[in-house]
């Protein structure tokens, strides 16, 4: 019964932390499409693209 409720907790615990870290990436992912658009109208190619969001997210993330 104890590991049960113990296993609960922990779930629960996961899924906090899940839309915690969630949340501030929503605003940045909003800005970060407009920027997107911006940066394919001046001709940045994929990679470029690819690599600004994977620098960002882990700071947004963090921060």
């Amino acid at each position: 019964m104890l590991i049960l409720v113990a296993s609960a907790l922990a779930g629960n615990v996961f899924l906090v932390t899940g839309f915690v870290a969630a949340s501030p990436l929503s605003p940045a992912m909003a800005h970060r499409r407009r920027n997107t658009a911006l940066l394919r109208a001046v001709w940045a190619t994929p990679g470029q693209i690819l690599r600004t969001v994977t620098a960002e997210a882990p700071a947004v993330t963090f921060l």
